[in-house]
């Protein structure tokens, strides 16, 4: 057996040429989801509105071979952000602030080695960073078993629990709606029906599955202009996609397919108009919903109810495995049979330098700060499902803005998937019909 050879990339432009071997590495990998391909990091590392490059930002794409073999790869980048006066580099990942639970990239038999190859490199005292983030770490990530196994002479290590993410099944589970239906809770299922009866009572209502890179950059106007009819619109919550222009090139860049998965949408329709609207990416195994919003005009009969269910059922339909529903509001998503997959934020500080010193300085002041709090009875505090939204105050939202209009959009679909179901569908879909 040939030994571990690891390389580092630094250019985007180059990393582009590994592509094809990245894919077939990725489709083999345990978990091929939508955010891990190389595909999905050079777009999203190219279209950062919190790092938008210049002289502190560098990627530091990892690939492990054997041979003339890629066995594995993990996008990175360092970054410097001045502190107190100074540039501590910080090693994390390419893409570390839209997706879930990045991760390294293997074959499931060549994880651990590869890993650890990586490891050594990384961990070298030449390799130039101070603060190594591995962000949003499950318990199968390989990389972070590697730091386990790791001595810990020469770095310290701290862990920030983080809120679980969210993965809904699909068609791992089930093999129709009915049968997803159905699991729901009895109470739950009882509620989403009555909600969608009263929907369906506002008007001639329909909704509409769109995918694919031809029909997405036409509507994805619609969901932006939803945005601004939303309480998004209000720019103190940084909620919309619209809160930046280098994240809307991102959003036009996934419409078109540039990060390797195919683009989807579902929206709900009262008399032809856009009233709620989700975005989603396909993958070959997996799926994941990305955004979702809804016209607050339209708030009184719950217009996001369908959303979904509705993207569970295109999932079961297509033979995807699951849906996932990213972080925050698990209360919400375990209604929808979301299961919570826990997961941390590792922090290594190489030991001796300035950010070392402060992170354990931390750690000690919070120990002692715990020790001496009182110890409360308190009952777990109320459940919000989303603080953010009930903390905006309508009087002091900007205007809506109008919706453009969609038939002509969708006239520019070729080839595509593009689905529409009627009132009656969808109350024969939820049980509704007699």
């Amino acid at each position: 057996m040939a030994e571990l050879q690891v390389r580092v990339v630094s250019s985007l432009s180059e990393a582009e040429s590994f592509r094809r071997e990245a894919n077939e590495v990725h489709a083999a990998s345990a978990r091929p989801d939508v955010f891990s391909t190389l595909d999905f990091s050079l777009h999203a590392a190219r279209n950062d509105e919190y790092c938008p490059g210049g002289t502190g930002f560098e990627p530091r794409i990892y690939l492990c071979y054997e041979g003339n073999r890629l066995l594995g790869y993990l996008p990175l980048r360092l970054t410097r952000k001045r502190r107190f006066g100074r540039h501590p580099n910080r090693l994390e990942f390419l893409a570390p602030h839209f997706g879930d639970r990045p991760h390294l990239v293997s074959r499931p038999e060549d994880e651990d080695r590869v890993a650890e190859a990586m490891l050594h490199v990384i961990l070298d005292q030449g390799q130039p960073w101070s603060v190594f983030v591995l962000h949003q770490q499950d318990e199968a990530s390989a990389i972070r078993r590697a730091i386990a196994r790791s001595p810990r002479r020469r770095f310290w290590q701290q862990e920030i629990p983080l809120t679980p993410a969210s993965v809904i099944p699909a068609a791992d589970r089930f093999s129709s709606f009915q049968e997803y239906l159905n699991a729901l809770q009895a109470d739950f299922r009882s509620d989403v029906r009555r909600g969608l009866r009263k929907l369906l009572k506002a008007g001639r209502v329909e909704y509409l599955v769109a995918e694919g890179a031809t029909v997405m950059p036409a509507l994805l106007p619609i969901y932006l202009a939803l945005e601004g009819r939303s309480w998004k619109r209000d720019p103190d919550t940084k909620a919309a996609i619209t809160r930046d222009p280098v994240r809307v090139q991102l959003f036009e860049g996934w419409a078109r397919g540039e990060n390797g998965a195919c683009p989807g949408a579902g929206f709900v329709l009262i008399d032809g108009q856009a009233v709620a609207g989700m975005l989603y990416s396909v993958g070959a195994h997996d799926s994941s919903a990305l955004e979702m919003v809804f016209d607050d005009e339209w708030s009184a009969v719950s217009p996001g109810t369908p959303l979904v269910p509705m993207t569970v059922l295109r999932m079961i339909e297509a033979r995807k495995r699951t849906v996932g529903m990213m972080h925050s509001f698990g209360y919400y998503k375990s209604r929808w049979l979301g299961e919570a997959v826990p997961m941390s934020t590792l922090q290594l500080f190489r030991l001796g330098t300035p950010e070392s010193l402060r992170a354990i300085a931390g750690r000690l002041y919070r120990l002692a700060r715990d020790r001496l709090r009182p110890v409360t009875t308190e009952s777990d505090e109320l459940i919000v499902h989303n603080p953010t939204r009930r903390a905006v105050t309508a009087g002091s939202l900007p205007p809506m803005i109008p919706l453009p209009a969609l038939e002509p959009l969708l006239a520019q679909a070729k080839g595509d998937l593009v689905r529409r179901y009627d009132a009656t569908q969808l109350s024969k879909l939820f049980g509704l019909a007699k």
